[in-house]
């Protein structure tokens, strides 16, 4: 497999996982209907059904899908089985996060196709996880400074309280003194 798609799938997978961004819970599907699209340039798709068959070579997503102008179209795409990771945690087999090939209405799509579709998508994944964090940061922020406003003005509070508080100690103990020393006179 052409080692620039599989390295920028793997971004556009975990960018698409870590964002949230991802429309379906499967990173392969998200990834190959987002190359798909870029393929078609683009346009709006429908996605209908999609299958997924674990097969001896690797994993095969068949998609049916519609066009906006209302043609309706298929595609395979293959995804071959991750041998740095044979197996995972829960006993899965995992797949390389990069289609090794598509085929689209029965063509094959050529690899400088399919990578410049895989670039594009990477892109769009990554400006759209920046663009979240961004707005995310934003909102962590005004939080923040409505937060920190809110103490300082209980802060102040207090200290205008304690403040009230000690003048009053103060002047109680001086009005004592001055009895005290009133007294003293007197005698």
């Amino acid at each position: 497999m052409n080692k620039v798609i599989r390295n920028f799938s793997v971004v556009l997978a975990a960018v698409m996982i870590l964002s949230g961004c991802s429309p379906t819970d499967n990173p392969a599907l998200s990834t190959y209907q987002e190359i798909t699209k870029n393929l078609l340039g683009g346009q709006p798709l429908s996605w209908e059904k999609h299958v997924e068959t674990a097969e001896e070579t690797g994993l095969r997503i068949d998609l049916a899908f519609s066009t906006s102008g209302g043609g309706n179209m298929q595609s395979s795409c293959f995804f071959a089985p991750d041998n740095a990771n044979d197996e995972d945690a829960l006993g899965d087999v995992g797949y390389d996060s990069a289609p090794g090939r598509i085929v689209l209405n029965g063509r094959q799509v050529d690899q400088r196709s399919l990578t410049q579709a895989t670039l594009r998508a990477t892109s769009k994944a990554i400006t759209e996880t920046a663009q979240h964090t961004v707005q995310e940061s934003q909102k962590n922020l005004e939080a923040a400074s409505a937060k920190a406003k809110k103490v300082a003005h209980d802060a102040s509070e207090k200290a205008r309280v304690m403040a009230g508080q000690a003048k009053e100690s103060a002047r109680q103990v001086t009005l004592d003194a001055a009895k005290k020393v009133q007294s003293t006179l007197e005698k």
